[in-house]
């Protein structure tokens, strides 16, 4: 389902259309600035088919107030996570999704701005994860990160500042 840019969209419209769709796998809320991140909880606790949601460019600042995560167990079914040009999108954010979340494929954090060194406990957390897109994101710090990451294949770090020290580091760990 593709509800790119419905400017209309809000996560109330969420609540209501998740229990008509339950056997959704693909859903695309890009561009939807009235829904938050607590869309993407509603979509993964109705939808239980769901194995991809992009997400990018939606909401402000006040999906961080968001409890919509409380009581929600670990949720093996979703592959795919793009949450790229979310400039709200913290560290904390981001730990907590990847804690819901921990069999992700491929997670999308491109132009996320907020994000730091809260991606290496995202990293231990997702030991599925194949395809991590940090270009853009600024902020992002590899330090720290003293383990192996065994099936990544894909690491985008275009647009950021990484030195041959830092990749050096990382090769010799892995």
């Amino acid at each position: 389902m593709d509800l790119q840019r419905a400017s209309f969209l809000n996560d109330q419209h969420v609540v209501q259309l998740s229990s008509f769709i339950g056997d959704l796998m693909y859903i695309n809320l890009s561009g939807c600035e009235n829904i938050t991140k607590s869309s993407l909880f509603v979509l993964a606790r109705s939808c239980p088919l769901l194995c991809e949601i992009k997400m990018e460019g939606i909401g402000s600042e006040i999906v961080e107030n968001s409890d919509s995560s409380m009581d929600f167990g670990v949720d093996p079914r979703l592959k795919s996570l793009y949450l790229g040009k979310n400039s709200w999108l913290s560290d904390e954010s981001i730990i907590t999704i990847s804690s819901i979340f921990p069999y992700f494929q491929l997670l999308d954090l491109n132009s996320c701005e907020c994000i730091s060194d809260g991606i290496c406990q995202v990293l231990r957390r997702c030991c599925k994860i194949r395809h991590l897109n940090l270009s853009f994101s600024k902020e992002v710090k590899l330090l720290g990160m003293n383990f192996i990451v065994p099936n990544l294949e894909v690491l985008n770090l275009s647009h950021k500042k990484v030195d041959d020290q830092t990749l050096y580091l990382r090769a010799t760990i892995s």
